[in-house]
């Protein structure tokens, strides 16, 4: 969900209907309806004029632009893009098998995003530094 001139607009991506018992490596992105020109477009309009857009668009787009047969492919993507444009230096691993839980070392948050829970349950413990957008109430 993005702000904009118009509101708050919701970025969804539409998948192919997995099959009983799929992982999520294997949700398949359903390529119709043009929606990742459609999303850098929504993108490139709300924040265009944002302090350094330009500069973050160029690593950006390039993910649009590409065809991704994977949602994880695509969301990987993102965070890889958004790790190296923070100058974090971060290894992803995948998991090879599901795990019930993890050691206490470890960050699970598999449960934390829900498409029926709302944005304020899902972060409710998350105080996060202000940033003001450029469209916002």
């Amino acid at each position: 969900e993005i702000s904009s001139p118009n509101g708050k607009i919701s970025l969804t991506i539409p998948i192919e209907k997995p099959s009983k018992g799929e992982t999520m490596k294997d949700i398949r992105i359903a390529n119709y309806g043009h929606w990742n020109h459609l999303h850098w477009q929504a993108l490139s309009s709300a924040y265009g004029k944002s302090p350094f857009f330009e500069y973050y668009a160029e690593e950006y787009a390039p993910i649009f632009e590409s065809p991704n047969k994977f949602l994880v492919d695509f969301n990987e993507k993102l965070l890889q893009t958004t790790l190296k444009l923070l100058y974090t230096e971060r290894t992803i691993h995948r998991t090879e098998e599901y795990l019930p839980s993890y050691p206490i070392d470890y960050i699970d948050l598999r449960e934390k995003i829900h498409p029926k829970k709302s944005i304020e349950e899902t972060l409710q413990n998350f105080s996060p530094i202000p940033y003001y957008q450029v469209f916002r109430e």
